[in-house]
């Protein structure tokens, strides 16, 4: 019995002793395998075919890093097999010549890489082929020369189909041999057919190319546009004066629509950031307006009128917190060389050039634009630009162009038709208005682009349907 109980003993021991070798290596094996895993080996690319007299071909590519050499296979005319016929062992040598060839005949060629993993050489998978025309003069075909797509560049919409003409040229009174393959670089935002045509898939870019059977190729950007993200209109909001609370409060401003809180100013532009909307500066407005670029749904223009001191105190601290771009239009004729000192009060100062130089070198998203020279002012119960002729508004304007500026706002948003006429007549580019309280678009008048009232007494719910219109 002991003899026998002592036999089992060791099977058990034996058996343990197995168990926790075996759960040693199975902890090793995964470090090993992934230490082994195979290395990939690159495709040749830029693959070409020419012919070098009646019975050769010459082969070029673009050599591959890191290869130890070149495998190269033909399909004999008429057959689809391809055999290999050269091993070239010089990784850095990019062209063969394929002489003794019949005249008159048609070869197809493709290569693979070879390269040294682990003390051994392996291949690659085979390239895309090439053929070339051994024809002689007399010969009615040839080999193509030169491939051409057009157009060069196209955009499209999602889903939208687009068909790309191709023309291949060759030697004179020569037929160019017709055969081409397409393919695009990113099937994820467009795919192409053999026929050419273009199907958008995704919004981004990519391009299509078109390989004649040479090689020779051509290429096509294409650009896809989700226009349901994009803007047709865009809010211009239009502040004044943004002062302190405490200075709102006061009961000569509390009722003053044209002097906002800072404290609801900064909840303003911390909804817009916090729901992605983007701001633009004055010439990324006039591209779009001008359908030169696109600009996302979510886009917003920031505007301040009159030029109070307070832009650079209160109005630039909030827009660099949340990297906002803005534009201020700005009186000439109230525009002194230097701001006064800042005092927290009722008191109303202009910013001055000072000042405007220092925010250019500081944060030039904020920028500066003009409010006319010398139109922000009443004659008569009135804007003083209905008591003005022609000429003077054209004065006027020639002032504000000599400054340096490129856009205009009306003061008071007051309009008459020797105003229009003077802008028209100047090299100012846009000018804007504040009587309409809408989105601007494209089709906006550019002597009238409308703008969105945003004044101190607006509710936090009415500007965000402002902004959201």
């Amino acid at each position: 019995m002991k003899l026998e109980w002592f036999i089992k003993w060791r099977r058990g021991i034996a058996c343990i002793i197995s168990i926790c070798v075996l759960l040693s290596l199975a902890a090793v094996i995964p470090s090993e395998v992934h230490a082994a895993k195979k290395e990939s080996i690159p495709t040749v690319t830029e693959l070409k075919a020419a012919k070098a007299g009646n019975k050769a071909i010459t082969l070029k590519w673009k050599p591959v890093k890191g290869a130890a050499g070149y495998v190269i296979y033909r399909a004999n005319p008429g057959s689809k097999k391809y055999k290999k016929i050269k091993t070239l062992k010089n990784g850095k040598k990019a062209q063969w010549a394929n002489k003794k060839l019949k005249t008159s005949k048609t070869y197809k060629y493709k290569i693979s890489v070879l390269k040294t993993i682990n003390g051994k050489k392996q291949i690659g998978a085979k390239s895309y082929w090439v053929s070339a025309f051994t024809g002689t003069k007399t010969a009615k075909k040839a080999n193509v020369k030169s491939i051409k797509v057009s157009p060069s560049s196209v955009s499209l919409t999602l889903n939208q189909k687009k068909t790309l003409k191709v023309k291949l040229g060759t030697a004179a009174g020569k037929k160019p041999i017709s055969s081409k393959r397409w393919s695009s670089s990113s099937k994820r935002i467009a795919v192409v057919d053999q026929k050419g045509r273009v199907t958008a898939r995704q919004e981004g870019t990519c391009y299509i190319y078109c390989k004649a059977h040479n090689g020779k190729t051509a290429k096509v950007k294409v650009k896809v546009v989700d226009k349901s993200n994009l803007a047709k209109s865009i809010p211009i909001l239009t502040f004044h004066r943004i002062v302190p609370p405490e200075i709102k409060a006061d009961a000569k401003n509390k009722d003053n629509e044209w002097i906002a809180s800072a404290g609801d100013f900064e909840q303003q532009m911390k909804y817009l950031h916090d729901q992605g909307y983007q701001t633009i500066s004055m010439d990324e407005f006039y591209s779009w307006y001008r359908g030169q670029s696109k600009l996302p749904k979510k886009t917003v223009m920031l505007t301040f009128d009159d030029g109070d001191y307070e832009l650079y105190y209160i109005v630039l601290p909030i827009l660099k917190k949340y990297g906002f771009k803005g534009t201020a239009f700005i009186i000439g004729a109230m525009t002194e060389e230097t701001t006064h000192a800042y005092e927290k009060s009722s008191n109303r100062f202009r910013i001055g050039r000072d000042l405007i130089d220092q925010i250019g070198r500081e944060y030039p998203n904020l920028e500066f634009q003009s409010h006319s020279y010398g139109l922000h002012v009443y004659e008569n119960n009135r804007p003083i630009v209905y008591s003005m002729n022609l000429d003077q508004l054209k004065e006027d304007f020639r002032i504000t162009e000599a400054t340096g500026f490129q856009y205009v706002a009306y003061p008071y948003g007051a309009e008459t038709p020797a105003l229009i006429k003077a802008f028209n007549e100047s090299s100012l580019k846009l000018a804007f208005g504040f009587k309409h309280w809408k989105n601007a678009t494209p089709k906006s008048p550019s002597h009238d682009i409308p703008r969105v009232k945003i004044n101190g007494q607006i509710s936090f719910e009415e500007f965000k349907q402002r902004v959201g219109k």
